[in-house]
């Protein structure tokens, strides 16, 4: 059973600026992080309050995001430019 997916509404405004064919892409690789979210992370990495942090590479952005294991939600926190 996949988890659920949130993503932080103020993404938004990055995912609609993607063309369609990228906006496609990283819709497929959100479904895939939904699926199984270990297996898809890059790295790791704390965040300021200690949660872990997975953090997926999809072209030139790092997509940050929480696995909540009790509730089996995925939750897209941050999308930034990956170095």
């Amino acid at each position: 059973m996949p988890y659920l997916l949130f993503v932080d509404y103020s993404l938004f405004a990055v995912i609609q600026k993607m063309t369609t064919a990228q906006r496609r892409r990283f819709e497929e690789h959100l479904r895939k992080i939904q699926v199984y979210p270990g297996n898809h992370a890059n790295y790791t990495q704390l965040d300021k309050t200690g949660i872990l942090l997975h953090v997926s590479l999809f072209d030139d952005l790092a997509i940050y995001y929480w696995i909540d294991e009790a509730d089996r939600h995925i939750k897209i926190l941050r999308l930034s430019e990956n170095d």
